[in-house]
């Protein structure tokens, strides 16, 4: 609150009422010639009885950074919650329409939960920020019982995931394999199912083609109720990743066919595992 006639020209500890005979953590940015752009934090004193200043500049550039990527990932942590309690909610309201008694909810939605947590447990490991569909479907079918090569085989190039599309994913692999233990392939230890799928290309970007194939069981009932899980695997899925679905009840079991867009970071290429 100094005018600038008062300012130039004089010591630093003089201005004002001599309010400025130290300062502490001052910043001031500056773009330099080698060094380019820099954040350089300024502390001051004045030197007793001396027309003296001890001057300190720290260069606080990267703490900068780091403080800005710090709250970029506070922001996204709060939407990923955000969406999450979302789901939640969702879950909790559809899952309670579908069963009569409280012993019925507790199970489904427990389930559903659970098969929730597993997704967003690859998303927080996953170093490069996305995720690999094979592991989403092992690790659920993997959590409902099912043992890979006996009961159920993968074949597919490795395709990356945003946690957003891996979760919705996650969901619909669970309500699948919900599925196939109550009313499926694996209900019976001569049930099977083949889950596939392939990257083709096409005019506007890659488009990912998933097929999930229940064998070896006889279903007696091949057009089941339809509720919350048959919603998110037909509707709900297709409507996030902008493509389409179509899930039918054979004698035979459940089969699944999934098409959406891929972002352009997907290569299509083998991610060498067997299936």
């Amino acid at each position: 609150m100094v005018s600038k006639k008062e300012t130039e020209g004089v010591f630093v500890w003089e201005l004002g009422n001599g309010q400025w005979n130290s300062f502490d953590d001052f910043a001031i940015e500056h773009e330099f010639e080698t060094i380019g752009h820099r954040t350089m934090l300024l502390n001051g004193r004045r030197l007793d009885k001396l027309d003296l200043i001890l001057l300190a500049i720290r260069d606080i550039t990267e703490l900068r950074h780091h403080e800005a990527r710090q709250s970029a990932l506070l922001g996204e942590l709060q939407h990923r919650v955000k969406n999450i309690l979302g789901k939640v909610r969702s879950m909790a309201r559809h899952t309670r329409r579908g069963h009569h008694s409280l012993d019925e909810f507790i199970e489904a939605f427990d389930g559903r939960l659970d098969g929730l947590a597993r997704t967003q447990d690859l998303v927080l490991t996953a170093p490069s920020g996305t995720i690999q569909l094979r592991d989403i479907v092992v690790a659920e079918l993997t959590a409902g019982g099912a043992e890979l090569g006996l009961h159920f085989t993968v074949e597919g190039p490795a395709v990356a995931l945003s946690p957003r599309d891996a979760q919705a994913m996650g969901m619909t692999i669970h309500e699948l394999t919900t599925n196939a233990a109550k009313h499926g392939a694996l209900k019976t230890e001569k049930g099977r199912i083949e889950i596939s799928w392939r990257v083709d290309q096409t005019e506007g970007g890659q488009q990912l083609k998933f097929g999930w194939r229940e064998h070896g069981v006889k279903v007696e009932d091949v057009a089941p109720a339809r509720g919350f899980g048959t919603e998110v695997i037909e509707r709900n899925l297709a409507y996030l990743l902008g493509g389409s679905a179509r899930l039918a009840f054979t004698p035979g079991g459940a089969d699944y066919r999934l098409e959406f867009p891929l972002p352009s970071v997907n290569t299509g290429k083998s991610d060498g595992s067997a299936p």
